[in-house]
C-alpha cells in the first residue's frame, strides 16, 4: 500500500526469500479497499514496471469468494491459475469462484489442486475424483 500510495519505491520494500530466491513485495497490514488501490492506475503502472524488471510476476491473492481484491487483481494479470485444496474446497465454491473470475474478464488458465496425496490409496482409480474428471474430458471433450 505504501508503494501504491507513492510513499515508498517498490525497490526499497522488496525482500529476497532465501529458500526460493524469489523477490517478494509484501502486502501491508494497513486498512485499504481494493477499489482504492488495487484497481488504481498506480497498480497498473506497478505491474508494468515489475514486468519490465522480472521474467515472472506472481500475484498471490486471497480467496476469490472472500475478498473483492482477488477479482480486481485477476483482471490485471496476464493469466490466472485458481488454487483449490484437494478434498476440502467444495466443488460448488470452485465453480462459483471460476464463474466470478470469468465475469470480470480474467484469463483463467486452469485449476491447481494443492494438498493432493499422490500415495493415497485409490489414487487414479475409480474412487478418485481426478480420475473421473480426466475420464470425462477424454470421453466428452470437456
Amino acid at each position: 500500500t505504501q508503494v501504491l500510495s507513492g510513499e515508498q519505491r517498490w525497490q526499497d520494500v522488496t525482500g529476497r526469500d532465501e529458500a526460493s530466491g524469489a523477490d517478494v513485495l509484501p502486502a501491508s497490514s494497513d486498512s485499504f479497499t481494493a477499489t482504492d488501490l488495487f484497481g488504481s492506475e498506480a497498480m497498473v503502472a506497478l505491474l508494468n514496471e515489475l514486468s519490465r524488471n522480472y521474467d515472472l510476476v506472481v500475484l498471490d491473492c486471497p480467496p476469490v469468494l472472500t475478498l473483492a481484491e482477488a477479482r480486481t487483481l485477476a483482471v490485471l494479470a496476464d493469466a490466472v491459475v485458481v488454487v483449490a485444496r484437494n478434498g476440502k474446497t467444495p466443488v460448488y465454491a470452485l465453480r462459483t469462484a471460476i464463474t466470478q473470475l470469468e465475469s470480470t474478464g480474467a484469463n483463467i488458465l486452469g485449476v491447481a489442486f494443492n494438498g493432493v496425496d499422490r500415495k493415497a490409496p485409490g489414487r487414479m482409480s475409480y474412487s478418485d475424483q481426478l480420475y473421473f474428471s480426466q475420464a470425462q474430458r477424454c470421453l466428452y471433450g470437456a
